[in-house]
């Protein structure tokens, strides 16, 4: 129970519709939880007579009652697995949120989500979640990782001024080339239908341009930045010469 409470306290915090279905799926396991309790307590008590005086006929209906209790129960634990599949995948998009948030305060104006990507794959940036659904992790160690990438001949197109990004309701703040989460927060709290759209446009792209290797493209801008532009402008993603 203290497990799905801290992966719901995990997902309230979050905007994105995924944590709404998870939050509804939570809530079945919870009961599942319930009754899978209940049973083991059933079986609990059943140990009991089965150590008691019985004769052959009883306790051979007791002993049937309780196998085909710890079957259920079995198959409520398989399915009870789910937890730890939605706290893992909650968690690796919060930690990303975070990471996401901290770039676009430094900067980020374009490729966000593919930047966090980088960092959390050749930098090994990674979090955990605290019981009070916060996310963990090196803020300090983020910042400066964060620094050396904007200053990175193949990454500097991707940044502009600290703090920049989005202005008001422009754009689609779910697309890579405008990925922006406090617009995205502002957009879901005014329209919650709109923001879903959005963020099913911005998954379609994404799925345009699933062949787009961050680490390739870095590389490609370091040692060729013609080549790196050619390659990013393949996926539909514009780079300009120079970003002030």
């Amino acid at each position: 129970m203290k497990k799905i409470m801290r992966v719901q306290a995990v997902a309230r915090k979050m905007t994105d519709p995924r944590a709404e279905d998870a939050l509804i799926e939570l809530e079945e396991l919870q009961e599942l939880e319930t009754r899978a309790r209940e049973k083991r307590a059933v079986v609990a008590a059943l140990d009991d007579l089965l150590d008691g005086e019985l004769d052959n006929r009883a306790h051979g209906l007791v002993l049937a009652k309780k196998q085909v209790l710890e079957r259920e129960i079995t198959v409520m634990d398989r399915q009870l697995s789910r937890v730890g599949e939605i706290e893992q995948t909650l968690t690796d998009q919060a930690v990303e949120n975070v990471i996401a948030e901290d770039l676009t305060r430094a900067g980020a104006i374009r490729m966000v989500p593919m930047l966090v990507k980088f960092l959390r794959e050749e930098h090994g940036i990674g979090g955990v979640i605290g019981d009070d659904g916060t996310v963990v992790l090196d803020r300090e160690s983020l910042a400066r990782k964060i620094e050396l990438l904007k200053h990175e001949p193949g990454f500097e197109p991707l940044f502009g001024e600290a703090g920049g990004g989005l202005q008001g309701d422009r754009g689609n703040p779910w697309r890579v080339e405008a990925f922006n989460l406090t617009e995205q927060g502002k957009i879901y709290e005014r329209d919650p239908k709109r923001a879903r759209q959005l963020q099913t446009d911005a998954c379609q792209a994404m799925k345009d341009s699933q062949g787009l290797n961050l680490t390739e493209l870095g590389r490609l801008m370091r040692d060729n930045p013609a080549k790196g532009r050619e390659l990013a402008e393949k996926y539909g993603l514009q780079l300009p010469e120079r970003v002030h």
